[in-house]
């Protein structure tokens, strides 16, 4: 036998365990790189499961093995001397480890065979001699040589003990028969030996080659899975390269198309309105500070108000407020509504007075017309002038002082204010319905019984008869004013008329009585003279047109004022309406 020292068959248990921590490390990894893929969507959940549970199989057998392996070193460690039975086991069990690690561990063999010829030339005269005393020792050190070694070394120990065995067993059979017979049977029993030997050889060896193929073919089938599943990973690892190729070429296109200058634009912009939210945040928490202290000062005052008594008293007095501002309300939209009345007949004036405007312009028209036929009459009368032309002029010019005293006559009703006592009696009327309509809807609501509200109705109806009566007193005083001043002008401007007429007519006998001194150049001055009297009348046409529309826009703006002072006073009334609600 072949003695292999024991420090060399522990470096090959060790390496042997290195190598299954190895691959159950590898595993480990695996499957939680398996897990991550799942995890991303990489793979799908048939293909997840199969590999997992692959995986984990494995690692099953590992495990076992690993505990398998720790269990015999510790019987070889307690246990000097086994029996062959427990060798054959322990064999056994070896064998299917080696089975699956053939492709590592025949490397292992091949260097622990030369060794052991290299130990074999030094160690065969002393092994001779070793093999009959030490019978139990050489069963450790069996366990302790290669696996290869264990089979093919005792099944090739085997059958050399055969042949001996056979021999002594021929001899004691038949040790006191020196005859032919003998010595024939011998002969015949040897060649039956040494064919059940060669027999024996060739089932040891058919054994052997059929425990190998199945080693080989366990080998071949899990390197054909591992190859798989390399498969399947180097299909994943393409797709995801493939994936990552396409995400790096659309990454490159975007990265193509930007354009450093834009970017800093952008970052500028971005950095301004970030900025811009920075203030905002710091007024808005300015703002939460401020309400945070007046809500302390609220909750202060309600700690100072007390009873939940005194809280419905203030929520009683509030709805009060509140009814009284909801009837302001009111109050104020029917004012409004009126108010839009009023405008809407102030609106109809103004365009009477459009349509007076307009008959002035034509009036412009007609003095045009007028001054270009006395141009045309003076050029053709180069020094006359007769009877019957100034009598023309003259009604012309009647004519046109008409249509001025219709101005005028419109002008004094533009321009009068209606006096104080008109404004405050409809003023006090309008209260007394609005107080009216108030009390109607409380009586629908039943706040009022109905003897109440008729007995305020009759004294209100008594006062509204009263203000009607008054009115219509203003009005009369105000239309008699109105009719005075015109009259007054109208006698004022008879005057004038008379004094131009009786002038004209000193004229008229001057004329007559200088025809024959006067000479073409004075007609020519006097009618010189006439155009700038036109000129003149046209200059005061002007001037009342310029101050009629002087007056117009500053009633437009009186009353634009009004219904800005309106708002403004609405406004203030209901801002302090709720701070007293607030209070």
């Amino acid at each position: 036998m072949v003695k292999i020292p024991k420090k060399k068959a522990k470096k090959a248990k060790k390496n042997l365990k290195e190598e299954l921590e190895k691959e159950r490390e590898d595993l480990k990894e695996m499957i939680g790189y398996l897990e991550d893929e799942y995890r991303k969507a990489n793979i799908s959940e048939k293909s997840y499961k199969e590999l997992r549970e692959k995986y984990l199989k494995r690692l099953e057998e590992l495990n076992k093995k690993l505990g398998i392996k720790e269990k015999v070193e510790e019987k070889v460690e307690t246990r000097e001397i086994e029996e062959e039975k427990e060798v054959k086991s322990s064999e056994e069990a070896n064998v299917e480890l080696i089975q699956e690690e053939l492709p590592k561990e025949q490397e292992v063999a091949k260097e622990e065979k030369e060794e052991v010829i290299i130990e074999e030339e030094k160690t065969a005269k002393e092994e001779k001699v070793e093999e009959k005393e030490e019978k139990p020792k050489e069963v450790k050190k069996e366990k302790k040589i290669g696996f290869f070694q264990r089979i093919f070394g005792k099944k090739e120990e085997k059958k050399e003990e055969s042949p001996y065995a056979t021999e002594e067993s021929t001899e004691s059979a038949y040790p006191s028969q020196p005859s032919q017979q003998a010595e024939e049977l011998k002969e015949k029993e040897e060649t039956k030996s040494d064919a059940m030997i060669e027999i024996e050889k060739l089932k040891v060896m058919i054994d052997t080659i059929r425990e190998a193929k199945q080693a080989t073919d366990e080998s071949i089938r899990t390197i054909s899975e591992s190859v798989g599943e390399l498969r399947s990973m180097v299909f994943q690892t393409d797709a995801s390269l493939k994936e990552a190729m396409i995400k790096m070429e659309k990454i490159e296109d975007e990265i193509s198309e930007i354009k450093p200058q834009q970017i800093t634009k952008r970052f500028r912009e971005f950095n301004e309105s970030l900025e811009k939210h920075q203030l905002a945040l710091e007024k808005l928490e300015k703002k939460s500070e401020d309400l945070a202290e007046r809500v302390n000062k609220v909750y202060e005052m309600l700690k100072a108000m007390g009873n939940i008594e005194n809280l419905l008293s203030l929520i009683k007095d509030v709805q009060k407020r509140v009814d009284e501002i909801n009837e302001a309300t009111r109050y104020i939209e029917r004012i409004g509504a009126k108010t839009e009345k009023i405008f809407i007949d102030l609106s109809k004036s103004l365009d009477e007075f459009v349509s007076y405007k307009s008959k002035q312009d034509e009036m412009d028209e007609t003095i045009k017309e007028i001054s270009k036929s006395l141009d045309s009459l003076n050029t053709k009368l180069e020094g006359y002038v007769s009877k019957s032309d100034l009598n023309d002029l003259k009604e012309e010019i009647i004519q046109i002082n008409k249509r001025l005293e219709e101005i005028d006559k419109v002008l004094p009703l533009l321009q009068t204010k209606l006096p104080e006592t008109i404004i405050e009696l409809k003023r006090e009327r309008e209260n007394i319905l609005l107080f009216l309509d108030s009390l109607a809807e409380q009586l629908r609501e039943k706040r009022i019984s109905k003897e109440e509200y008729e007995n305020v109705k009759r004294a209100n109806e008594k006062k509204l008869e009263e203000i009607e009566r008054k009115l219509k007193e203003e009005w009369r005083k105000l239309e008699e004013i109105v009719k005075v001043e015109p009259v007054r002008k109208e006698e004022v401007k008879t005057e004038e008329e008379k004094k131009v007429e009786s002038k004209e007519m000193e004229e008229k006998k001057e004329v007559e009585e200088k025809k024959e001194e006067e000479t073409k150049e004075e007609k020519r001055e006097k009618i010189e003279e006439k155009k700038e009297e036109t000129k003149e009348i046209e200059e005061k046409k002007e001037r009342l047109k310029e101050k009629l529309k002087k007056e117009v826009r500053k009633i437009e703006r009186k009353k634009e004022r009004r219904k800005k002072e309106g708002k403004e006073e609405k406004k203030k009334k209901l801002l302090s309406e709720l701070k007293k609600l607030k209070v």
